[in-house]
């Protein structure tokens, strides 16, 4: 698990989360829910539902949380629940 995390951000420009694909995937979801109308934290619920039941490993759940993260982060719509979430 520490492995796979550090080789996501190891990159020579940065952190590059978004070569990952499960955390691309997240990112694209949650922009295609916000563009069809859904409210922000109906987005983060429908994503939040899928990789807590769909995504087997703790440390891939963990990339889709950061990727949902970083995502809300650079829309401006960062929630509480993914700033309180550990």
């Amino acid at each position: 698990m520490e492995k796979k995390l550090r080789n996501i951000f190891r990159t020579t420009q940065g952190v590059d989360l978004f070569k990952d694909a499960l955390a691309y995937k997240v990112r694209d979801e949650f922009r295609a829910f916000i563009a069809l109308g859904f409210s922000v934290q109906e987005a983060e619920d429908m994503l939040i539902n899928f990789f807590e039941n769909a995504v087997g490993e703790e440390c891939d759940r963990g990339v889709c949380y950061l990727a949902l993260a970083v995502t809300e982060w650079n829309a401006g719509r960062l929630t509480e629940r993914l700033k309180q979430k550990p």
